[in-house]
């Protein structure tokens, strides 16, 4: 969508701005306890596991997810359970992403929800999402759209058009290095 974005910066509120009118909220798609287990799981991850704090490993727990490991290092982490796939997620970081804009000083904002996995929502979901964001307050956003790896989904709320992009996995690798390079070389955490 380099068309539609260009010269952006990195901003607290919104979380991207291009000049000075337009800004991009940025979230991902997790529960705090996801959240919660990620930043601990990138602090402990490749470190053998009989080395790391226990309180780690009970509070991936008590938050009900694993971690894998292989050799005794720690490659990954996952849910103890098998999840229900919906759009509450969804829903829930776009209701709170609503309370926050009313105090962002942009004329237009678009927000932008990281699936919390590869492909982790079906087409019906999101799809489902982006009408009940319609009903529910979008008009507040000039773009929602929902990034799922291999796809990039995005309402334009102005005419209530729901499009679908497919992504070309090896140039979605070479952005996200992208990304993360600009994201460190500008002190911002990724």
């Amino acid at each position: 969508m380099s068309d539609d974005y260009h010269d952006l910066t990195l901003s607290d509120a919104p979380d991207l701005r291009m000049g000075a009118s337009i800004g991009i909220e940025v979230t991902r798609a997790i529960t705090q306890e996801e959240g919660q287990a990620s930043g601990i799981f990138e602090h402990i991850k490749n470190h053998n596991i009989k080395d790391i704090d226990k309180r780690y490993r009970d509070t991936i727990d008590k938050n009900n997810f694993q971690l894998v490991v292989k050799d005794d290092t720690i490659i990954g982490y996952g849910p103890q359970e098998a999840i229900w796939v919906n759009d509450q997620l969804l829903k829930s970081v776009f209701i709170k992403k609503i309370k926050k804009i009313s105090n962002y000083n942009v004329g237009i904002i678009d927000l932008f929800i990281f699936s919390p996995g590869d492909d982790w929502f079906e087409e019906d979901v999101v799809s489902g999402f982006l009408n009940w964001a319609i009903e529910n307050g979008g008009s507040q956003f000039r773009r929602i759209i929902v990034y799922e790896y291999s796809y990039l989904y995005i309402l334009e709320t102005a005419n209530t058009k729901i499009s679908k992009i497919i992504i070309d996995r090896d140039k979605s690798r070479q952005c996200a290095s992208n990304a993360k390079s600009f994201a460190l070389s500008h002190g911002t955490d990724v």
